[in-house]
């Protein structure tokens, strides 16, 4: 959890560029106003229930993965495909109509990335 996307392994192994694929824009509003609120209700001299641990380090996770694709290490750089649009699709309940559209949009955003890239792709 304190590592979500996995940064230490890309340093670690001198990948460049580092490619990340986003299923949204950058948000700083990840965690909702009420769950925050809620926080000053069910906490007591820090101690907190599980699933509000789980949002602070999710968040705090997210947080730091957001700073370094906006400031990674020097030697290090950052490429991002990330939708032009808000997703049709839900975490519970989609139909198969927003899977199908949300699929299409990706595979557009990775063959324009792909061609703006200059990478060979082999489909087949």
């Amino acid at each position: 959890m304190n590592n979500i996307i996995g940064f230490s392994n890309f340093i670690e192994h001198k990948a460049k560029p580092i490619i990340t694929f986003r299923t949204t824009v950058y948000t700083n509003n990840l965690v909702p106003k009420s769950i925050k609120s809620l926080k000053t209700l069910v906490c007591n001299n820090g101690n907190c229930p599980t699933f509000i641990k789980l949002v602070d380090e999710y968040e705090d996770a997210y947080l730091k993965a957001e700073a370094f694709i906006s400031s990674p290490p020097k030697e290090l750089y950052v490429l991002e495909i990330k939708p032009q649009k808000p997703l049709q699709t839900t975490i519970l309940g989609s139909s198969e109509q927003s899977i199908v559209a949300d699929y299409k949009h990706g595979f557009e955003l990775g063959m324009q990335f792909i061609n703006e890239h200059k990478i060979q792709a082999y489909l087949q």
